[in-house]
């Protein structure tokens, strides 16, 4: 049995997560939205899933299709759960094959969603946030209105990248008080030298406890969370323009509060003290 007439691409956009069965029903139509009826069960049904543009087709990717009412050209859009697919948007299309011809019955994008994984909840110490999202509250009460579901918790990414902003920046401005460690960019010929930050300093940071955590540091540390999280928030629509403003504004704070501070650090990872002091207002480094 032929079918009525050929179908058009139909638009039906999908989502899936890890180990959650997910499924839709789409008909079949004509550009008027009337059934395309006569398909048979043994007509066969392609599912292809691609980065986008004219990537390759991927494997693995959980979504299938089955005929739920063939003859009256119904089709069952299914994900199983399974995938080895990374939390992002894809794009998707399905085929049906029948005398001889294949038909693009139906396109869209197939969003993949975030799921617990196997990754632990533990930081590493040389990555642990100076602040909390209470920091974050303290400058910003309204600043959770932000989030988004790609977000971790408490904007834990977010203080994670304001720690190692700050990390960077003590760890630049170390000056050898007793003589110092030279290098050069272009050690072929000639170059501009410049002053080698020390292993030790690099070693006491990473524990996490190296550097003595002060009200000024923790805020600092906010205003440089807050502004990556409203510049995460930017589109090129006019009404982002209220966070494009305060990510400046965030910005120049934290740039503010390091360009005239003390960080006391231990001068060992042994050290119980935090005996040593580096000034981070020579220049502000942003």
């Amino acid at each position: 049995m032929a079918i009525t007439t050929i179908p058009v691409t139909g638009r039906q956009d999908l989502e899936a997560s890890t180990d959650a069965f997910r499924s839709v029903l789409f008909p079949i139509c004509t550009s008027s939205g009337l059934p395309v009826t006569g398909w048979s069960s043994g007509d066969a049904l392609t599912v292809q899933v691609w980065r986008g543009d004219d990537q390759e087709q991927l494997d693995d990717t959980g979504l299938n299709a089955a005929w739920s009412d063939a003859p009256n050209g119904i089709v069952k859009i299914y994900s199983d759960g399974t995938h080895s697919l990374s939390s992002a948007s894809y794009q998707w299309r399905c085929l049906a094959t029948t005398g001889g011809l294949t038909y693009e019955i139906v396109r869209g994008n197939y969003a993949v969603l975030h799921a617990p994984g196997s990754i632990s909840n533990t930081i590493p110490a040389s990555q642990r946030p100076y602040t909390t999202i209470d920091d974050l509250r303290t400058i910003a009460p309204w600043i959770e209105q932000a989030r988004s579901e790609f977000d971790q918790a408490g904007f834990l990414e977010q203080q994670i990248a304001a720690r190692q902003w700050f990390d960077q920046i003590v760890i630049r401005s170390w000056s050898n008080r007793n003589g110092t460690v030279m290098g050069s960019y272009n050690t072929q010929f000639w170059g501009t030298p410049y002053e080698l930050s020390p292993q030790w300093l690099t070693d006491v940071i990473a524990t996490g406890k190296g550097i003595q955590i002060t009200p000024a540091i923790k805020r600092a540390c906010a205003a440089y969370a807050c502004s990556l999280i409203c510049v995460s928030q930017l589109s090129v629509k006019d009404d982002s323009s209220g966070y494009r403003r305060k990510a400046a504004e965030f910005r120049n704070a934290a740039a503010s509060l390091v360009a005239s501070m003390t960080v006391r650090i231990k001068s060992s990872s042994a050290a119980t003290t935090y005996d040593s002091y580096i000034n981070t207002n020579v220049s502000v480094r942003n």
